[in-house]
This record gives structure tokens, sequence and C-alpha cells, in this order.
């Protein structure tokens, strides 16, 4: 089945992140367009905090995701 295509951010602090890069992995296989983005030190919840590297190098990836085709 296709899909639009999915951004899938993952912090590497958490702990169900093998569950989000199988899912990654099962849409790729599946056809479907997938970007991810994995954030090396960063905690579940990190974009409630704009105080952070993170947050702010997520909300630029989301802009560039959502304005290109």
């Amino acid at each position: 089945m296709k899909l639009p295509k999915s951004l899938v951010v993952v912090a590497s602090l958490d702990l169900i992140q093998d569950w989000q890069l199988s899912y990654v992995e099962g849409m790729e296989r599946a056809g479907n367009q997938v970007k991810l983005i994995f954030l090396q030190d960063a905690t579940i919840g990190f974009y409630f905090l704009r105080n952070n590297q993170h947050f702010h190098y997520l909300m630029d990836e989301i802009k560039n995701f959502f304005s290109t085709p």
C-alpha cells in the first residue's frame, strides 16, 4: 500500500527506538518514501524544550520536509 512520504524522528536515548527503526525499515520495504532523522544523545520529548540544539535542528528539518515535493 502506497502512503504519502513520512518523516520519522528517533531519539537515541529513547527506550523504544528499535520499534521506531523497524517501522522505518518496514515502510521502506513496502516501497514508501521515509525520511529518518536519528538524533544522537537526544532524550524522548526533547522537542518540548526549545533551549536545545536538537529542537532547532528538528524544526528546520520539518520545514524542509514539507517544503520539498
